[in-house]
């Protein structure tokens, strides 16, 4: 289960730390339980598997 796999599979580069979105809301990846990626969202404790093709780098303005 790692990073390299999910880049593999899904063409999608990602690590640990990585900020993201998905469906609108802003996380930090907190790493991989293969083929999700999980993510804690901002306010929550606890980390969700989230599919890789859903997020994308967040870009603050």
């Amino acid at each position: 289960m790692s990073f390299e796999q999910i880049k593999a599979q899904f063409g999608r580069s990602f690590q640990r730390g990585d900020r993201v979105v998905c469906e609108g809301r802003v996380g930090t990846i907190t790493g991989i339980t293969y083929p999700h990626v999980r993510v804690r969202f901002d306010g929550q404790q606890i980390s969700v598997p989230c599919d890789p093709r859903e997020l994308q780098l967040y870009v603050p303005h």
